[in-house]
């Protein structure tokens, strides 16, 4: 059985190079590619709000 997502999806244009929509189909099968890259997407801005968060951490302890 396939899990729900827990979050609103939005319906987005996203330029990617020829080729490459279809290679990730290809690759993952059943999960699908627009999953795919939904998950590099939310990876993606999980590490850099975790990389800004230690930054903010880093100056606050500089202050202090």
């Amino acid at each position: 059985m396939r899990r729900k997502e827990s979050y609103q999806l939005e319906k987005v244009t996203l330029n990617l190079r020829k080729g490459d929509f279809e290679r990730l189909r290809s690759l993952h099968g059943r999960l699908g590619a627009s999953k795919v890259v939904r998950e590099i997407v939310i990876g993606h801005i999980k590490r850099v709000e975790e990389n800004v968060a230690q930054k903010i951490q880093t100056k606050i302890e500089e202050i202090v």
